[in-house]
């Protein structure tokens, strides 16, 4: 790959940080943005609460007696107290992850740049290789033909020089015929 394009991307990906900071920055000081990352963070922290839990712990929750130890009821309740996050922990948590999520698509984007570049340069390497081998492929053929021209002239001559022997030989034949 050539070196323009590895710092390109170096470029993007390094400049993709600070934007994802000001996006960041931004998410936090737009209310409908703000609203909607509050909601977003705290369903996905309930929901991941939902799948920490093992069946001991569901058990805890739901009350049944005699089914899980206090440990275990314990976790569980620490588990459902961190999904009820506060406001502040709840936006924290989202514009992280808006954050990463850009760094992450950036650096993701990149990459497939950097693939689609070379996989275009593949491709051309491949036609270029298949069109030189397409050009000796009619050399061979042309050089074939030639070959088979020239035979051909070769007996052409042969038979010529076979019949002029023969009437050379007559010639001479008859001359001594007649000095005779």
């Amino acid at each position: 790959m050539a070196l323009y394009i590895k710092a390109f991307t170096l470029i993007v990906k390094t400049a993709s940080k600070p934007l994802a900071k000001r996006l960041r920055t931004a998410m936090e000081e737009s209310p409908t943005a703000r609203a909607y990352a509050i909601e977003s963070a705290r369903a996905t922290a309930k929901w991941m609460a939902f799948l920490a839990r093992d069946d001991a712990a569901s058990g805890a929750v739901s009350g049944e007696p005699g089914t899980t130890s206090r440990k275990a009821r314990n976790e569980a309740k620490r588990a459902m107290a961190k999904a009820n996050m506060s406001e502040d922990a709840a936006l924290q948590a989202a514009s992280e992850f808006v954050g990463e999520a850009f760094v992450f698509a950036v650096a993701g984007g990149a990459v497939w740049w950097e693939v689609e570049k070379s996989n275009a340069k593949d491709e051309k390497r491949r036609e270029d290789a298949a069109n030189e081998r397409a050009q000796l492929c009619d050399i061979i053929d042309t050089q074939h033909r030639t070959m088979v021209d020239m035979s051909a002239l070769i007996e052409e001559l042969f038979e010529y020089k076979k019949s002029s022997s023969e009437t050379i030989a007559a010639m001479q034949a008859g001359r001594r015929a007649a000095a005779r």
